[in-house]
Protein backbone atom coordinates (compact mmCIF):
# COMPACT_ATOMS: atom_id res chain seq x y z
CA UNK A 1 0.00 0.00 0.00
CA UNK A 2 1.27 3.33 -0.76
CA UNK A 3 0.00 6.84 0.57
CA UNK A 4 0.24 9.62 -2.16
CA UNK A 5 0.27 13.26 -1.45
CA UNK A 6 -0.12 15.97 -3.70
CA UNK A 7 0.71 19.16 -2.54
CA UNK A 8 -1.29 22.02 -4.11
CA UNK A 9 -1.68 25.87 -4.41
CA UNK A 10 -4.53 27.40 -5.38
CA UNK A 11 -4.59 31.13 -6.64
CA UNK A 12 -7.81 32.53 -7.87
CA UNK A 13 -7.73 35.05 -10.85
CA UNK A 14 -10.33 37.12 -9.12
CA UNK A 15 -11.98 37.32 -5.97
CA UNK A 16 -14.84 35.48 -5.96
CA UNK A 17 -17.33 33.57 -2.52
CA UNK A 18 -15.87 30.43 -2.41
CA UNK A 19 -18.10 27.51 -0.82
CA UNK A 20 -18.97 27.26 2.89
CA UNK A 21 -16.59 24.58 3.59
CA UNK A 22 -13.48 25.18 0.80
CA UNK A 23 -12.54 21.99 -0.22
CA UNK A 24 -15.25 22.08 -2.75
CA UNK A 25 -12.86 24.16 -4.68
CA UNK A 26 -10.07 21.56 -4.84
CA UNK A 27 -13.06 18.57 -5.05
CA UNK A 28 -14.13 20.29 -8.26
CA UNK A 29 -11.08 21.18 -9.82
CA UNK A 30 -10.13 17.76 -8.80
CA UNK A 31 -13.14 16.01 -10.57
CA UNK A 32 -12.50 15.14 -14.05
CA UNK A 33 -9.10 13.40 -13.31
CA UNK A 34 -10.52 11.83 -10.06
CA UNK A 35 -14.56 11.29 -10.63
CA UNK A 36 -14.72 7.67 -10.63
CA UNK A 37 -12.87 7.02 -7.44
CA UNK A 38 -14.51 10.17 -5.67
CA UNK A 39 -18.20 9.20 -5.84
CA UNK A 40 -18.26 5.85 -5.44
CA UNK A 41 -19.29 3.93 -2.18
CA UNK A 42 -15.63 3.97 -0.87
CA UNK A 43 -13.56 6.11 -1.42
CA UNK A 44 -9.50 6.16 -0.56
CA UNK A 45 -9.16 9.64 -1.42
CA UNK A 46 -8.99 12.58 1.51
CA UNK A 47 -9.51 16.32 0.21
CA UNK A 48 -8.46 18.82 2.14
CA UNK A 49 -9.95 22.75 2.68
CA UNK A 50 -8.19 25.01 1.59
CA UNK A 51 -5.61 26.74 3.65
CA UNK A 52 -4.85 30.58 4.05
CA UNK A 53 -1.64 30.03 6.09
CA UNK A 54 -2.21 28.40 8.94
CA UNK A 55 -5.64 28.82 8.90
CA UNK A 56 -7.97 26.65 7.17
CA UNK A 57 -10.79 28.58 5.02
CA UNK A 58 -14.54 27.54 5.91
CA UNK A 59 -17.89 29.63 6.78
CA UNK A 60 -18.11 31.21 10.28
CA UNK A 61 -22.28 31.56 10.33
CA UNK A 62 -23.13 34.42 8.24
CA UNK A 63 -19.34 35.20 7.18
CA UNK A 64 -18.57 33.75 3.22
CA UNK A 65 -15.31 32.47 2.40
CA UNK A 66 -13.91 34.96 0.45
CA UNK A 67 -11.11 34.18 -1.85
CA UNK A 68 -9.04 37.08 -2.86
CA UNK A 69 -7.45 37.79 -6.38
CA UNK A 70 -3.87 36.89 -6.98
CA UNK A 71 -3.31 35.14 -3.19
CA UNK A 72 -2.11 31.80 -2.91
CA UNK A 73 -4.30 29.52 -1.10
CA UNK A 74 -2.71 25.53 0.10
CA UNK A 75 -4.26 22.24 0.45
CA UNK A 76 -4.04 18.43 -0.76
CA UNK A 77 -4.86 15.98 -1.70
CA UNK A 78 -4.34 12.20 -0.51
CA UNK A 79 -4.45 9.05 -1.96
CA UNK A 80 -3.56 5.64 -0.67
CA UNK A 81 -3.99 2.73 -2.34
CA UNK A 82 -1.92 -0.56 -3.85
CA UNK A 83 -0.66 1.68 -6.93
CA UNK A 84 0.24 5.48 -6.30
CA UNK A 85 -2.07 6.25 -9.64
CA UNK A 86 -2.72 9.67 -8.41
CA UNK A 87 0.87 10.17 -9.75
CA UNK A 88 -0.16 9.02 -12.98
CA UNK A 89 -3.49 10.63 -12.64
CA UNK A 90 -1.58 14.34 -11.88
CA UNK A 91 1.47 14.21 -14.47
CA UNK A 92 -0.53 13.25 -17.28
CA UNK A 93 -3.63 14.58 -17.24
CA UNK A 94 -3.02 17.89 -15.28
CA UNK A 95 0.31 18.55 -15.38
CA UNK A 96 2.57 21.19 -12.80
CA UNK A 97 -0.39 23.64 -13.57
CA UNK A 98 -3.58 24.10 -15.19
CA UNK A 99 -6.49 26.34 -15.11
CA UNK A 100 -9.87 25.62 -13.25
CA UNK A 101 -12.84 27.40 -13.66
CA UNK A 102 -16.45 26.85 -12.43
CA UNK A 103 -18.85 27.58 -10.16
CA UNK A 104 -16.52 29.00 -7.35
CA UNK A 105 -14.65 31.43 -9.80
CA UNK A 106 -11.51 31.01 -11.82
CA UNK A 107 -7.95 29.53 -10.87
CA UNK A 108 -4.61 28.65 -12.04
CA UNK A 109 -4.03 25.36 -9.58
CA UNK A 110 -0.36 24.17 -9.24
CA UNK A 111 1.27 20.97 -8.19
CA UNK A 112 4.78 21.97 -7.20
CA UNK A 113 5.06 18.29 -5.32
CA UNK A 114 3.79 15.01 -5.59
CA UNK A 115 5.16 12.45 -2.38
CA UNK A 116 4.43 8.49 -2.27
CA UNK A 117 5.57 7.07 1.04
CA UNK A 118 5.13 3.13 1.66
CA UNK A 119 3.26 1.84 4.14
CA UNK A 120 6.16 0.05 5.28
CA UNK A 121 8.31 3.02 5.50
CA UNK A 122 5.19 4.69 7.44
CA UNK A 123 6.48 4.61 11.70
CA UNK A 124 5.03 6.35 15.12
CA UNK A 125 7.45 6.71 17.89
CA UNK A 126 5.87 6.16 21.53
Amino acid sequence: MFVTVARVYVQPLKTSVGPPVSSKVLKYCFEGVLRRRIYSSFTNISISMLFDGGRPLYSRGEEPVVLEEGRRYRGRVVAVDEVPWLVDAVSSALGPEFRCSGPYGDFIVSIPEVEVTHFGSLRIEL
